[in-house]
């Protein structure tokens, strides 16, 4: 049942072809949003950065916060993701919501830089605001990333992680 309350919101979103190759690099972050009522509880993870030429992690937080605004109407998703009060550099890693028994919690995991260099996809650094994608993350973003090769904008593309 839970899980259903994500179905509106994909894995990866992706644009119809790759973003253009740029020596700067792309950015991208890593979210997990887990969902817990009754004792019950489901958690899935979402890959955003690869559907637009994004340079700056926090927009791409503030999108996410948009998408799950249309998906959980119930809850009060600000438009933008906090900031960090204590040092406005960095984001607040979780958002946590409740309302009539539904618990909702929002974390931006970490993220990076990607490149793209003769059909590899190339991810490398860290997210200044979300910070670098934890070890124990690695193999999810991994299996996203494998997810991400088999869409038709990246198709035949191969993952590098470094």
């Amino acid at each position: 049942m839970l899980e259903s309350r994500l179905d509106g919101i994909e894995p990866i979103l992706t644009g119809t072809k790759p973003p253009k190759n740029r020596a700067i690099g792309y950015k991208y972050l890593l979210f997990e949003v887990s969902l817990e009522k009754g004792g019950e509880s489901y958690t899935a993870n979402y890959l955003r950065g690869f559907e637009k030429e994004y340079i700056l992690h926090s927009i791409i937080g503030h999108g996410f916060c948009e998408e799950l605004g249309d998906s959980f109407p119930e809850f009060n998703i600000p438009k933008r993701w906090p900031n960090n009060p204590r040092d406005d550099r960095r984001q607040i890693r979780d958002l946590v919501f409740e309302q009539d028994g539904l618990k909702l919690v929002v974390s931006g995991i970490g993220g990076g830089k990607y490149d793209l260099n003769n059909g590899s996809i190339i991810i490398h650094g860290k997210s200044e605001g979300f910070g670098p994608i934890p070890d124990n993350y690695v193999d999810k973003l991994r299996d996203l990333l494998e997810q991400l090769i088999q869409k038709p904008a990246f198709e035949g593309y191969q993952v590098a992680i470094n």
